[in-house]
């Protein structure tokens, strides 16, 4: 899909390390609920030991877009800016030169500054991965999954001084497969964000003025798990444990379970070939583990069940 547009700058995620700190404490230490939350998952949660781990764990490769934003801009000789920039005055007056029309936001872990949003002259708009108000903030693809949800879609919304919260432009849905995984339905969500932009852009080129819906506060939300949302349990049913499975499909680590005091991190699933695991309401065969940092798979599983003595 080709569009009339003139693209005058692109931000990527910041490699500025004092930037990057500051965003942090400022997000993270300095609300109270937020800095318990934090400390409460540190101690009690199995990340901490999992970054460890990762370190010496056998890794599986996962599947990922191919090219990035940074990439192209690169390509196509599109100037690239750093976000540790936004509150430079030097910076603000050079992007306001440039008679910016629409900011266009995807995936993007910084709030934009009041200011800079003012630059646009049509419109700042951020390009969301659930159906707002439902799922606000990070990794709405991978909550859906995990809780189950039987749909979800993208949101257009404009840009405000708070994350996710601005009144809609766009919306479309769609329905959410059992074999759907995080990585795969951010491709499908990706692909239908890249179709609805003729339609943004005709309603931006429109002298009509922009059309949009409030979101409803009594629905909102956000992606809340349990501290222990990685741990497969034996009294959860097949279909919860493939939906655990299916949404760490392209997260950073994988679930685990507990046998016989043995922590198996679980990678894959399969109906018909693997190691056997009973569940609420049946069996369910797991054809891809790692244990002690090696992964298991294949006939190699063999010599772990005998490892474990299942």
């Amino acid at each position: 899909m080709r569009q009339d547009v003139q693209i005058v700058g692109v931000f990527h995620q910041s490699r500025n390390k004092f930037f990057k700190f500051k965003q942090f404490i400022k997000y993270n230490l300095f609300k109270y609920k937020k800095l318990k939350s934090n400390l409460y998952k540190l101690f009690y949660s199995n990340r901490g030991k999992k970054i460890l781990e990762s370190f010496i764990d056998e890794r599986s490769k996962i599947k990922e877009f191919k090219t990035d934003v940074e990439f192209i801009a690169r390509k196509k000789n599109i100037k690239l800016f750093e976000p540790s920039v936004f509150f430079n005055k030097k910076y603000y007056n050079y992007f306001k030169s440039l008679n910016i029309d629409v900011i266009l936001v995807a995936s993007y872990s910084y709030l934009i500054p009041s200011h800079l949003i003012n630059c646009a002259k049509l419109s700042a708009i951020n390009f969301h991965t659930s159906l707002l108000p439902k799922y606000r903030g990070p990794n709405p693809e991978f909550c859906v999954i995990y809780n189950q949800e039987k749909k979800t879609g993208i949101t257009y919304h404009l840009l405000n001084n708070k994350f996710d919260q601005g009144n809609i432009i766009l919306q479309e849905s769609i329905k959410i497969h059992d074999n759907d995984t995080t990585l795969s339905l951010s491709l499908k969500l990706s692909h239908i964000g890249k179709k609805l932009l003729k339609k943004l852009f005709k309603s931006l080129n429109s002298k009509k003025k922009l059309p949009t819906k409030i979101q409803n506060e009594k629905l909102a939300s956000y992606c809340k798990l349990p501290v222990k949302f990685d741990l497969i349990k034996k009294k959860f049913k097949i279909k919860q444990v493939k939906k655990i499975i299916n949404a760490f499909k392209g997260y950073r680590f994988e679930p685990y379970c507990m046998i016989n005091n043995n922590k198996l991190y679980i990678l894959s699933y399969n109906n018909k070939k693997g190691l056997s695991f009973t569940f609420k309401d049946g069996h369910l065969k797991f054809d891809i583990i790692r244990y002690n940092g090696k992964i298991y798979k294949g006939r190699n599983l063999n010599l772990l069940k005998n490892k474990l003595s299942l």
